[in-house]
């Protein structure tokens, strides 16, 4: 978002195809495969299991603010200042900032210290679709005028690509990184060469980095040409995360507060399985001189968290914080604006610790009944295929089949292969109520997160996996995978 958002459409007819980097190779005894393998997140990383996020076993959802003169653009806050910011936030709380080359990696670094001081997260984005703040590459010649179409198709490989390498490889291995946002508002382009750059972006952040989320950056379905072609860009196996940016009315001409265009945002991504953030909302607000004071927008904006999360929305971002006071009717609210008590204390689920103990990554092929083995019951077949850990998994559409892991920890991983054939598996810890995993997917990928139990007491305790006989509404089949399972255990 910038102070005038452009709303216009994209150009262009959405053109269905295939990529090539999704196509597949075959597998033993099964459909095609993508060798893109998943990793453990570590302890305090932010990760996904289908439409919803995690940290350290729990379900997260997170509200907070835009942030982006902490980098730079505009004026950046002193030390002190940037302490006072990220010490008046709640813990692991998510903060969107600029990430831009213009901004140099010097603020970057100082910006994630103090991040991972307070022990808070940060969506860091990558470059400006709209060209703001110097962040000129592939511009079409003045600040927000957008980038050209050549440079979504080919041009960003010149100047942006070795950006993001850098970036990325720098704070691969930081907690305060949240996710990674490819770019601010992409546009400009027609949607079939915004799916390529996303692709290929995306697929070069995973092979440096694969523990950290990465969003689109993208504003409304407008500016995609509505839900299918949101959808369509999105439906790319290394984004993980949709981004909506509401400006596309004003609230003081209506009090609307939730944007006719999140419904048709949130279905694409549900459609995807994938989590839905909406990455920029504000309202203008001023003490006086202005249609709405900032007691009414701080409690205005407390409505659209309740709204859109109660909606599916996994993070609202309020748009947008600068380190001094601000005075005239805008969005932007500085360090004595009521709206941000009202973040730092807005009721969401409390973040548990990580689990203790070392992991364990297991192999389908130790089999037994002891302590870290794989006991099989039912009809299973071994499978093979470079993507999959160690190179072989097990795999059963027989539904009651099943298998156990016992171990003694505080953690349980589940991963596996998803495709358009997989099911629905019924999972458990200790005989506990078992919940619904779903495994599959419209494009194939191995070695995917599927399932996180809780954090567990210290002690022993029993996974089951069973195949249920029941599938998505888009599955062609019942087939669930068993290739490895990730235990936090006590030695």
């Amino acid at each position: 978002m910038h102070p005038s958002p452009f709303l216009h459409r994209l150009r262009g007819l959405l053109v269905l195809f295939l990529l090539a980097a999704c196509n597949a190779p075959l597998e033993e005894s099964e459909e095609g495969l993508l060798t893109e393998t998943g990793s453990l997140a570590p302890a305090n990383f932010l990760y996904r299991q289908g439409k919803q996020l995690y940290l350290n076993g729990a379900p997260y959802q997170m509200v907070g603010v835009n942030a982006f003169p902490l980098t730079g653009c505009g004026a950046a806050p002193n030390d002190a200042q940037l302490d006072a910011f990220f010490a008046g936030l709640r813990a692991n709380g998510l903060t969107r900032a600029w990430a831009f080359k213009p901004q140099g990696m010097a603020n970057l670094e100082r910006v994630v210290a103090a991040a991972e001081k307070y022990n808070q997260k940060l969506i860091l984005t990558l470059a400006d679709g709209r060209s703001y703040c110097g962040e000129w590459d592939g511009y079409n010649g003045s600040d927000g005028s957008g980038k050209q179409s050549s440079w979504y198709s080919s041009g960003y490989k010149t100047n942006y690509v070795p950006w993001v390498k850098q970036v990325v490889t720098r704070f691969a291995n930081s907690p305060a990184v949240g996710m990674w946002e490819l770019i601010n508002e992409p546009g400009d382009t027609d949607n079939t060469t915004l799916k390529a750059f996303f692709n290929d972006v995306s697929t070069t952040i995973k092979q440096i980095d694969p523990n950290h989320l990465i969003s689109s950056g993208s504003w409304a379905p407008w500016a995609y040409g509505g839900q299918a072609g949101f959808q369509f860009i999105h439906d790319v196996p290394n984004v993980d995360v949709g981004s909506l940016h509401e400006y596309d009315y004003d609230y003081n001409n209506g009090n609307t507060i939730v944007s006719p265009h999140f419904a048709p945002a949130i279905n694409a991504m549900n459609a995807l399985n994938k989590p839905l953030i909406v990455g920029e909302t504000g309202i203008n607000a001023a003490d006086s001189g202005c249609r709405t004071n900032r007691t009414q927008r701080r409690d205005a904006m407390r409505q659209k968290f309740q709204q859109y999360l109660a909606g599916g929305a996994a993070g609202v971002f309020v748009w947008t914080w600068q380190a001094t006071n601000v005075t005239g009717c805008e969005l932007n609210f500085g360090p004595n604006d009521p709206m941000l008590p009202m973040i730092r204390d807005y009721p969401l689920a409390s973040v548990p610790p990580p689990p203790t103990g070392d992991t364990v990554q297991l192999n389908d092929s130790v089999v037994g009944t002891g302590q870290e083995q794989f006991e099989y019951t039912g009809t299973w077949e071994a499978g093979t295929g470079t993507g999959k850990f160690q190179s072989d998994d097990h795999y059963s559409s027989t539904t009651g089949s099943s298998y156990v892991v016992r171990f003694s920890g505080t953690q349980a991983r589940l991963y596996g292969s998803v495709a358009s054939h997989h099911g629905i598996a019924s999972v458990s810890v200790d005989n506990g109520t078992a919940v619904d995993v779903d495994f599959y997917s419209a494009t194939r990928q191995e070695q995917k997160l599927l399932w996180t139990s809780p954090v567990l007491s210290a002690g022993s305790h029993t996974l089951k996996v069973t195949v249920s006989g029941r599938k998505n509404a888009s599955s062609s089949g019942y087939v669930i995978t068993a290739d490895r399972v990730d235990l936090t255990v006590l030695r």
